[in-house]
């Protein structure tokens, strides 16, 4: 416990520099030794941030992904994206699913007979030290997938998760009520990524991938307290 504890409260203060995000993802996949970790072609992309921070991460988020697949013979693949200055990179699983991912992050919170608690937990850490968001989406008999997002340039920290019961007033409100938002955004990492930034500020989001649906879309979920289009063409 105290080894793990130690891991999450002397985790440094991230040293940016020039990482090659491609050298990286392909050095860490090689590094799971259980099984083949497929990783497809993806951007030729630089980001300034800790290097050893995100390979820790990533070491973690596939170990994780590879204990799941282990267990069912499948297998894990290793992806990613850039736009907007933003670096997302996507981990699939074919383990058994998840019924809840909400306590994934939480320190000390595990499912495995002999697991730490200690392992998503602490990428989580690092990927807020880095102003970025780690979330989880999973089907129970199909697998999970873990999602990594990082601004190009580590300069800033996004706001944490509103919690109503707390009454946090950063969230987003419109008359007292919570803000009813919805996306137009035509490249799908752009779009993932705000409605992530902004349902954690508390908002509800509606998603659509083209601008000229906006008004149909928006009477269609009774949006009518903000638009906001990014990028739209």
């Amino acid at each position: 416990f105290l080894r793990a504890y130690a891991q999450l409260a002397r985790l440094p203060k991230p040293q940016p520099r020039a990482v090659d995000v491609a050298a990286l993802i392909r050095r860490v996949a090689e590094m799971e030794k259980r099984l083949t970790v497929a990783v497809a072609p993806g951007p030729d992309v630089t980001v300034t941030a800790d290097s050893d921070q995100l390979e820790q991460l990533l070491i973690n988020v596939i170990r994780n992904a590879a204990d799941a697949s282990v267990e069912t013979g499948g297998g894990v693949r290793l992806s990613w994206a850039a736009g907007g200055g933003w670096l997302e990179i996507r981990i699939d699983d074919d383990g058994k699913g998840l019924p809840d991912t909400a306590n994934l992050f939480v320190p000390f919170f595990t499912t495995k007979p002999n697991g730490s608690g200690i392992g998503l937990a602490l990428a989580h850490l690092i990927v807020q030290r880095h102003g970025g968001r780690i979330w989880a989406e999973s089907e129970e008999g199909v697998g999970s997938t873990f999602f990594v997002a990082i601004p190009y340039l580590v300069k800033s920290v996004l706001p944490q998760r509103h919690d109503r019961r707390r009454g946090d007033s950063t969230a987003l409100t419109w008359n007292g009520e919570p803000l009813h938002v919805l996306i137009a955004e035509d490249e799908e990492i752009n779009l993932r990524i705000t409605a992530a930034i902004l349902k954690r500020m508390g908002a509800t989001v509606v998603r659509t991938a083209d601008s000229i649906e906006v008004i149909g879309t928006g009477a269609l979920h009774g949006v009518d307290t903000a638009i906001i289009v990014v990028n739209a063409h």
